[in-house]
């Protein structure tokens, strides 16, 4: 079943995501905007927890940071725009 269209979120998401900044400063935007209007929950990103604890060694963790942030903001984009479908993978009864 796909969510509905949520057109004041879908909007302010897409110019989030089609201005200037970080995607790690995007993701920020768009959880300001939605816990003024919402409440509820905020997604806060930053390097994995292996990657600052020293057990995995990467070259740029503010990169990873910034596609994690990425991949974020676009499933939020997606949500907002109703395009996403809810699937029961575990095939559990509900």
């Amino acid at each position: 079943m796909a969510n509905k269209r949520d057109d004041e979120m879908a909007d302010f998401i897409k110019s989030v995501i089609d201005g200037e900044g970080t995607w790690v400063s995007k993701l920020d935007k768009i959880n300001k905007f939605q816990m003024k209007r919402n409440g509820g929950h905020s997604i806060h990103v930053s390097a994995p927890l292996d990657v600052m604890c020293g057990q995995r060694k990467v070259d740029n963790p503010v990169a990873e940071s910034e596609e994690l942030a990425k991949e974020v903001c676009l499933i939020l984009q997606e949500h907002a725009e109703g395009k996403l479908v809810e699937v029961d993978i575990t095939k559990e009864a509900m």
